[in-house]
């Protein structure tokens, strides 16, 4: 286990539940964004810890791709596909779930495949919001598990980033691709390939004291997140909705964040908390789930200390809704594709 890799998961999952806690807060009362911007790098690191992670546990090569592709869709769908079906069933029995105003069958369909579409409400997102980001792992474990084929780490590394750095020039240069392959190739993908190198790089051989591991980490880690809130600063909302800007902006720091785990882990430099290692062990489960205790607690909430129905009748409307929270859909993952 890389300890400091799964507290920081543990870490990144608070930032995701405080930002959509805020969105929420956003849409409910009509207040403005306070969390800085900087913290929604929490879901780059993500994309580049998830690449660290499979080409760390492929390294022994004891694994074929039929046996790769099967633990991650047995780790992937099962969860995801209970949380979208019980979105469904709340919708359909009234009780609106977060984000989510109208939906169809054929909504539930694309949902469920996790193939990017425009829903019957008029939002660009799956029926779980959130569940954006798993389009772009599933597209990565599909391509990583194709290229186990090759019959070494180096080849597949080398065949993921000619593909994914393929992608932004295509769309480039290419008008009306279809949807899903439009949003695939955006280079945000080559994060996960940025964690790949740094798998390769951590399994070196290299003698360094551990005094100079642990402060080469620190070096990375802050100078990541410093160079990660001076881009937030700089693009301020361009930095969330536009890819191409976003991984310079966030993907970048991100990968010398998570370097700088991987230094610190090198020094012995470990943070070996139970609670934060289980918590980072089900980080996954927490992100599906966690618009439920989200939203119900705040209904709770404005069951209590009313705000304002407007805005709360305007979230139902779809992206053309009320302009009072312009702020918080700008941020909303699911309408960033176009």
């Amino acid at each position: 286990m890389i300890y400091n890799i799964q507290v920081a998961r543990c870490i990144g999952m608070f930032v995701v539940l405080a930002y959509h806690g805020q969105d929420l807060l956003t849409r409910f009362y009509d207040t403005e964004p306070t969390m800085p911007r900087f913290l929604h790098g929490a879901i780059d690191m993500f994309f580049v810890a998830s690449g660290f992670i499979m080409f760390h546990i492929l390294r022994d090569g004891d694994r074929t791709p039929y046996q790769f592709l099967a633990d991650r869709f047995i780790r992937v769908y099962p969860i995801y596909w209970l949380t979208t079906t019980l979105f469904v069933a709340l919708y359909l029995i009234g009780l609106q779930p977060a984000f989510v105003s109208q939906i169809n069958f054929d909504d539930f369909l694309h949902s469920m495949a996790l193939i990017p579409d425009i829903r019957a409400d008029g939002r660009r997102a799956m029926i779980v919001e959130q569940a954006w980001t798993l389009i772009f792992e599933m597209y990565f474990y599909v391509l990583l598990g194709l290229s186990l084929f090759l019959g070494s780490q180096l080849r597949s590394l080398i065949a993921l980033t000619v593909i994914f750095g393929m992608g932004p020039i295509i769309l480039h240069y290419t008008d009306m691709l279809p949807m899903p392959l439009e949003y695939v190739l955006r280079p945000i993908t080559l994060e996960f390939v940025a964690g790949g190198i740094l798998a390769m790089l951590y399994r070196q051989p290299i003698a360094l004291p551990k005094r100079a591991w642990v402060m080469m980490g620190w070096a990375s880690l802050l100078g990541g997140l410093a160079i990660m809130m001076f881009w937030s600063v700089r693009y301020e909302w361009a930095v969330w909705s536009n890819f191409e800007i976003r991984v310079v902006a966030f993907g970048v720091p991100a990968t010398m964040v998570v370097a700088g785990l991987l230094l610190l882990e090198k020094g012995e430099a470990r943070w070996r908390s139970k609670t934060m290692l289980f918590l980072g062990a089900a980080s996954y489960t927490t992100y599906i789930f966690h618009m439920f205790g989200l939203q119900y607690t705040m209904t709770v909430l404005t069951a209590l200390w009313p705000g304002d129905s407007s805005i709360r009748s305007s979230r139902s409307t779809g992206p053309a809704s009320s302009s009072r929270s312009q702020a918080a859909r700008r941020s909303t993952p699911g309408s960033r594709y176009r």
